[in-house]
């Protein structure tokens, strides 16, 4: 086989290869992994690229369920990372209170509103 058909051959497993590589990927997400593909003892270190086809661990047939898991895994990975920076933004606001005078029951209005309500909506 010349050098271009063994470049072909390697591509069908670049995505596979883009999923199983995910920074994404938490233990917890790999558990769903392992149990998409029906082998509970799969370790993410111990995948190679040539037990994508091998016949005893054949990930390329669950390509779509892997790609479903890591999906809501980048997701959950995005949202983490943008909670953290609103966490960190958060800190330097300084969330003040006054009270209506005229509201019976008593009421607090909340000073600074359109500062947080700036960094919220970014």
């Amino acid at each position: 086989m010349d050098v271009r058909g063994q470049l072909e051959e390697f591509r069908v497993n670049l995505p596979m290869i883009k999923l199983i590589k995910s920074d994404a990927i938490t233990q917890e997400d790999w558990a769903y992994i392992k149990e998409a593909v029906g082998k509970p003892d799969l370790e993410r270190d111990q995948v190679t690229v040539k037990s994508f086809g091998e016949e005893s661990d054949n990930l390329l047939k669950y390509e779509k369920e892997i790609d479903d898991i890591v999906m809501r895994a980048e997701k959950k990975f995005v949202l983490t990372k943008k909670l953290k920076k609103l966490k960190e933004e958060m800190k330097a606001v300084e969330i003040t209170t006054f009270r209506h005078e005229k509201a019976n029951p008593p009421a607090w209005i909340l000073k600074a509103y359109d500062e947080i309500n700036t960094i919220l909506d970014d």
